[in-house]
């Protein structure tokens, strides 16, 4: 089953990802525009919710590739 120092791995890359958003947004919007709050707050919803399509694109690419390998693998052991 799944350990607390398993599930560390989400942690660690839901951490460095809003870090990679913050430096994108905060090296576009100026910090001294009056409406640069809510520009930012904008903005990081957009990525993240690009972030979640992106992952659940990939996610199912490998698991699809997945499941094939293990079709290919039973389909040869039943000859």
């Amino acid at each position: 089953g799944a350990e607390p120092r398993h599930l560390r791995m989400y942690r660690n890359f839901a951490e460095r990802e809003a870090q990679f958003y913050e430096q994108l947004v905060l090296g576009v919007v100026r910090p001294r525009a009056g409406d640069s709050r809510i520009q930012v707050r904008d903005a990081l919803v957009d990525l993240a919710s690009l972030g979640r399509q992106l992952r659940t694109v990939y996610l199912r690419r490998s698991l699809d590739s997945a499941l094939r390998a293990d079709a290919r693998r039973h389909d040869a052991a039943d000859g």
